[in-house]
């Protein structure tokens, strides 16, 4: 009986065959006998030699549920772009993490048959170029997470009320943007271990009332759009092992994963929506250092819900930082834990010097570090001065912050205003109810 090669066994032939191995060691290699890899071998210069080598080289393995290798070997694919696509891999699943390109001349001779007085032509000489491009991926996160919020997303409903008509006045128009950073939904404290409790249901009553606080704070501007940005360690893990993005197990984490994504999303989509009946909105998704994945998750599923709607907006686009211009102020939007915070300046200006040319004031709004803050930073030229402000966490203390002696800081939210002609017109800010209770009860 002919033996069946797989794909696997055939890119091992050639790879091995064209690095000057003899076929006696291919034919252990791959289990076979000599006479078989060496047949199997011409087999494919033939192949080569008629021009008949394409994507049939192109092998998809799976060494794990988290991780995809690709290989191809011939000369129609010459880019790792070509590469997924003729894979047909889902970039929102996997990420490339590795590349491997080699190349090389596969050459031989061919007959050319007998002419008319049945005389054997002479053999020509055939050279062709080859070439093999590996790439290794893995997913963004884990399969069961991406399975379960693949699930959620199938099951999101275009949104279909109604919201009431927006009343204007053509002067003196603002930007909103509520501010509740670091609220770190999943994490737990005990009172008796850190003096401050917190849980999933206090993170997501403190969350909705100060949207209410801020939103009523604000009630005597003329406010035409709303900035809500989600993400900066929203969550206080992103996955089902209590670790942060990064692998980093947290410790004071409810493990109750799926239930604490539910809640999550829905404090911030009544959140929303509750700014939606003040001016239209934009929800921008900036990546938080606990919780990229799930964060962004949440984002993809309410810009599902709202993919209708002409009063939401949802901007989870992969770049990390965002920036957005308001009539005079460009504002930019960072977690603050990737660099050192006097970088920022410079970096706005570096990537969006369009923005930076258009404006008279500028900002950068950060969280990460859970206190209010800010700095200043003027450069070497005539450029205005850019201001960083840290913005405080709404969320509890844990044991490990308590240990480490992060105490004490302001549980409090923001929301900040900026008028259209004369920039940055001041800030509201808000206590958590629960803090304020606690204070009351001692």
């Amino acid at each position: 009986m002919a033996r069946k090669w797989t794909e696997s066994e055939d890119n091992k032939i050639v790879n091995m065959r064209n690095k000057g191995q003899s076929f006696e060691r291919i034919a252990a290699a791959v289990n076979a006998t000599v006479s078989q890899v060496r047949h199997r071998y011409c087999s494919y210069k033939k192949k080569v030699e008629n021009g008949e080598t394409s994507k049939g080289n192109l092998t998809i393995s799976y060494p794990s549920k988290d991780a995809c290798e690709i290989s191809y070997i011939g000369n129609e694919i010459t880019s790792v772009d070509d590469l997924i696509a003729s894979a047909k891999i889902d970039l929102t699943i996997w990420e490339v993490s590795e590349v491997t390109v080699n190349s090389w001349e596969v050459a031989g001779k061919k007959g050319n048959g007998q002419d008319e007085f049945s005389r054997w032509k002479p053999e020509t000489l055939w050279k062709t170029p080859l070439r093999q491009i590996k790439a290794k991926l893995k997913r963004l996160a884990p399969k069961h997470i991406q399975d379960t919020i693949k699930d959620l997303i199938a099951g999101v409903q275009p949104f279909k009320g109604k919201f009431p008509a927006l009343k204007r006045k053509k002067s003196r128009a603002h930007l909103l943007e509520i501010s509740l950073y670091d609220a770190h939904f999943g994490k737990l404290c005990w009172g008796a271990e850190t003096g401050i409790d917190y849980d999933l249901k206090i993170a997501a009553s403190d969350y909705s009332h100060a949207v209410e606080d801020l939103l009523d704070m604000v009630r005597g501007f003329e406010v035409e759009k709303v900035c809500f940005p989600v993400g900066h360690d929203f969550f206080h893990v992103d996955n089902w092992s209590g670790t942060t993005a990064a692998g980093t197990v947290v410790d004071s984490t409810d493990d109750r994963f799926k239930k604490v994504f539910r809640v999550g999303f829905e404090a911030v989509r009544t959140a929303v929506m509750k700014c939606a009946e003040v001016a239209e909105v934009e929800v921008l998704w900036v990546c938080g250092n606990h919780d990229s994945s799930s964060s962004w998750y949440l984002t993809e599923m309410l810009s599902r819900e709202f993919r209708d709607s002409d009063r939401i907006k949802v901007d989870n686009s992969c770049m990390t930082r965002k920036y957005r211009l308001y009539g005079i102020s460009m504002i930019g939007y960072d977690h603050g834990d990737g660099m050192p915070l006097d970088r920022l300046p410079l970096i706005m200006a570096t990537e969006k010097p369009d923005l930076w040319a258009k404006s008279v004031y500028r900002h950068y709004r950060v969280g990460h570090f859970h206190k209010k803050k800010q700095l200043k930073w003027v450069g070497s030229d005539t450029f205005n001065g850019v201001e960083v402000t840290v913005l405080p966490s709404l969320s509890g203390t844990d044991k490990w912050h308590y240990e480490n002696g992060f105490v004490n800081n302001l549980r409090t939210a923001e929301a900040a205003l900026w008028n259209r002609d004369s920039g940055y017109a001041g800030s509201f800010s808000v206590e958590a109810r629960s803090a304020i209770k606690a204070r009351a009860s001692r």
